[in-house]
């Protein structure tokens, strides 16, 4: 049995142009490519949310973001430090717009 390729995670990014709210109230149109996770990823992602483990939860968001957040050749534009460094309400932007582009979340606005 063969199966189809539209049923693994891409290898070419997808480009999103997103409005960014910030704290202040402001906004800021970004481009933002994403990759495209395999399901392993995903799920190591909620293991380590749920571990209990406080170092695991509190590097996991960063973890996801590094791996995701990318350029149009998929190339990795965060590092888990510079991820980790990101206002609070735009980093939860980023993962909704991930699990979006990764099928687990609704479409942003």
């Amino acid at each position: 049995m063969e199966l189809n390729p539209a049923l693994f995670a891409g290898s070419i990014p997808v480009e999103k142009k997103i409005t960014l709210r910030l704290d202040d109230g402001t906004t800021v149109d970004q481009l933002f490519y994403i990759r495209e996770l395999p399901a392993i990823e995903m799920r190591r992602q909620v293991l380590a949310e749920q571990s209990g483990d406080e170092k695991r939860v509190e590097g996991a968001l960063s973890a996801l973001l590094a791996r995701a957040v990318c350029d149009a050749d998929g190339k990795a534009v965060l590092t888990e430090k510079q991820a980790g460094s990101l206002k609070p309400l735009v980093a939860g932007q980023l993962r909704d717009l991930i699990m979006e582009v990764n099928g687990l979340g609704k479409a942003t606005p």
